[in-house]
């Protein structure tokens, strides 16, 4: 993982303040739920508890909030990782390393479905047309915009979108001769170093 754990003694006190440990606590302490692995997309909740306001501290007391993660996978390796924290750092943050905790320790209880186009293909046109309302008339702010972009494309026969055969799958992984590496934030290691 890129996440830390580093063995310097000088700073023994200062591992418990990295990502990895902490996501360990969090782990532990049964802070993560909503596990779905859809292909290989890993998604989760991850609550960090509340925090005393500790008298003289100097800071006032946290209240509990609930992130959303999500993990892709391929071969073996994370290729890309996404929370609502927002935590701009070369390091994964605490919330998905124990999602990623989670899931290796509990490989028997997470569900598994396969990837989102292989459960599309069951489903008839009654039922896609349901669906994609319902998810619209769920996540209207987010998804609108895009929605009616992509029909709008669909609708013009000659649009790139009509094209080009299928549909991405971010839940299917890559197809086998397609590179795939480890997820690392450029942007965010140029900037740290």
């Amino acid at each position: 993982m890129y996440s830390s754990l580093s063995s310097d003694s000088n700073n023994c006190g200062d591992y418990q303040k990295l990502p990895f440990y902490r996501g360990l606590k969090l782990y532990e302490a049964g802070c993560v739920d909503n596990v779905l692995q859809v292909g290989f997309h890993l998604s989760g909740t991850v609550t960090t508890p509340k925090s005393p306001n500790v008298p003289g501290a100097g800071y006032p007391a946290e209240p509990e909030r609930k992130y959303r993660i999500s993990i892709s996978f391929d071969r073996c390796k994370i290729t890309s990782v996404t929370c609502t924290c927002d935590t701009h750092d070369i390091f994964w943050c605490q919330h998905v390393v124990s999602l990623a905790i989670y899931r290796i320790r509990n490989a028997d209880s997470v569900r598994l479905r396969v990837p989102i186009s292989e459960t599309l293909l069951q489903l008839d046109r009654e039922q896609l047309q349901k669906l994609l309302q319902y998810l619209i008339a769920e996540h209207h702010t987010e998804v609108l915009p895009t929605a009616q972009r992509l029909a709008d494309e669909i609708l013009q026969s000659r649009s790139l979108i009509n094209r080009i055969a299928g549909a991405p799958d971010p839940t299917a992984g890559a197809a086998a001769e397609e590179d795939h590496s480890w997820h690392l934030d450029e942007e965010q290691v140029s900037e740290q170093v």
